[in-house]
């Protein structure tokens, strides 16, 4: 009597859509019938590295502009394909790896079936095989980010001044006596 088994692992690879198929001859997976040894580079999957990845905006970026962009991407990420559920977990893996809790990144990765084959976010595939891509911006804040006092105004104008008795009789409608240096930059 004939064996059936790895007729029926091949025949169950081919019929459910597998993009990862099984030889359909002996029991050995290394080897096919032709004797050629078969490997997926996207399975060997490695955990995800505790760097943060240093990179440089085009030009100076507030941290409003890069939340923004980081909003623009995330929105707009899974119309381009993959699952949705995965781009959530990607979004929520790398806003943990950001704030450096990496076990909390490597738990959500894995428990969405993330592959990393390089051990970083920024090229993942899912368990069918989609890539999904995510630029260096969603990832960490570029080196050159320019940062926002809230309340303080950075300037380099001096500090308001008492007006001199003299020269308020030019302006009859000032009331207070003090004066503002002004500074206007028209680009």
């Amino acid at each position: 009597r004939a064996s059936t088994k790895p007729l029926f692992r091949f025949l169950v690879a081919e019929t459910m859509g597998s993009c990862l198929g099984v030889p359909p001859r002996g029991d050995d997976l290394s080897s096919g019938r032709d004797g050629a040894s078969y490997s997926v580079a996207i399975g060997r999957n490695k955990p995800l590295k505790r760097s943060r990845i240093a990179w440089n905006a085009e030009g100076p970026m507030t941290a409003g502009q890069l939340e923004s962009k980081r909003d623009e991407f995330w929105e707009t990420a899974p119309l381009f394909g993959g699952k949705i559920e995965i781009w959530n977990a990607l979004k929520a893996a790398a806003e943990a790896a950001e704030s450096q809790d990496y076990d909390l990144a490597q738990a959500i990765v894995d428990g969405a079936n993330v592959i990393l084959p390089k051990g970083v976010l920024g090229e993942s595939y899912d368990e069918l095989g989609n890539r999904y891509v995510i630029p260096d911006y969603c990832l960490s804040a570029p080196k050159n980010l320019v940062t926002e006092n809230a309340g303080e105004l950075k300037t380099d104008a001096a500090p308001p001044t008492r007006r001199t008795p003299d020269c308020a009789e030019d302006d009859d409608n000032d009331d207070d006596g003090l004066t503002f240096p002004l500074k206007l930059r028209l680009s």
